[in-house]
């Protein structure tokens, strides 16, 4: 319990010192390492990996989610260098857009998942650069994300074509897929996010970081 607090005291100033002035930070998180499967354009969701990997991660979480954030940060990392690097698992990212039907941190979260889905599909080389950019910059008050923001943070990750974009995340293109992952999240049940599903198994890692990390180790070691 007392690690959640400390992460809730890092998250709140952070964002804090974020809204005060917007300058996109260089995360260097070493995420996008582990490329993008060469058979990107056949996958509806962001994956991080190689398509031959025998293991799947499905990882839910909220593009303005400040929990997420803390993973996306403080954990996401080793798990890629450790599982994903070396060919073991690949990481689907399934974007968790509402919350009991409402938007999930402000109505720009719908905006900001549609940009998501966009990079994916025209630009997937781009995208796991621009998901770092996007969690190091990332800032949970409501309605922080206009079309701008957005453009710039897909401007310092070198994301190509910023007017499909700049159309698209305002466009119903991907209602299909985030009906979907909704649809997903209530059957599972997903009840908070980050969260982590291994065949069938649901992770919390910022609740249980060694059960997480015991659950993907023995996956690898099958």
């Amino acid at each position: 319990m007392s690690s959640l607090i400390g992460i809730r005291k890092q998250v709140h100033a952070q964002t804090a010192t974020k809204e005060q002035t917007f300058e996109a930070d260089d995360p260097s998180l070493g995420i996008d390492v582990a490329a993008a499967p060469d058979e990107a354009a056949m996958q509806s969701y962001p994956t991080l990996g190689s398509a031959d990997a025998p293991n799947e991660v499905v990882f839910y979480g909220g593009w303005k989610c400040p929990y997420t954030k803390a993973f996306v940060i403080n954990q996401l990392p080793d798990i890629v260098q450790q599982f994903v690097v070396p060919g073991d698992f690949r990481i689907e990212f399934q974007p968790v857009v509402y919350e009991n039907g409402e938007p999930f941190h402000g109505f720009d979260e719908v905006r900001v998942a549609r940009a998501g889905f966009a990079i994916w599909e025209h630009d997937p080389e781009a995208f796991w650069t621009y998901f770092e950019y996007f969690y190091a910059n990332q800032v949970s008050r409501a309605g922080w994300y206009s079309p701008e923001r957005v453009l710039e943070i897909a401007d310092a990750a070198n994301v190509d074509d910023e007017t499909a974009l700049r159309e698209r995340m305002e466009s119903e293109l991907y209602a299909d897929r985030i009906t979907a992952t909704m649809n997903r999240v209530r059957s599972i049940p997903i009840r908070a996010v980050p969260r982590l599903v291994l065949d069938d198994e649901v992770y919390a890692p910022l609740v249980h970081e060694d059960k997480t990390m015991q659950a993907l180790t023995e996956h690898k070691d099958e």
